[in-house]
């Protein structure tokens, strides 16, 4: 049951139409509700991933949504609401909705720099271990081996 709650609450939110103007008690701004929709979903990205980093609890859906009520320090039942206002109010969360992905976005962008950033790091990384290994192979194939120790040996 706990695992159909959280996307049908999101499913929720679209299929429910009403339009008012003000937010009653105990409901996020759209300001608070952005940052907040965006761990939620980065929270739904881990646990989509739990296979691959071995993460097999069945409480992990509720783990993580929770987290982000503690996260921003807020009781459940605001975060509830809010999701239930908004899904009612379609006019109101479409434009929050689209900061969200917009915030997503830009997320997925930072990371493919990050990654091409990691990539160019490892050519040079490794064009400048073999830049310094190629003397040392060549000084090795003069000498026949490794340098004396002290100077008595020689």
């Amino acid at each position: 049951m706990k695992k159909y709650f959280y996307p049908a609450m999101i499913l929720m939110m679209f299929l429910l139409a009403c339009e008012s103007s003000h937010l009653p008690d105990g409901v996020l701004t759209r300001k608070k509700m952005v940052p907040i929709l965006v761990d939620i979903h980065l929270s739904e990205a881990i646990f989509n991933q739990r296979f691959s980093i071995a993460m097999l609890k069945d409480s992990l859906p509720e783990d993580l949504y929770l987290s982000v009520c503690r996260k921003y320090k807020m009781d459940r039942t605001v975060l509830e609401k809010s999701l239930h206002y908004y899904g009612k109010h379609t006019a109101e969360f479409i434009p929050i909705y689209d900061q969200v992905l917009n915030v997503l976005s830009e997320m997925d962008r930072l990371g493919q720099r990050i990654d091409q950033a990691a990539r160019q790091f490892e050519v040079v990384r490794t064009t400048r271990s073999n830049m310094l290994q190629r003397p040392l192979d060549r000084i090795e194939g003069l000498g026949g081996g490794a340098l004396p120790d002290s100077p008595e040996e020689s």
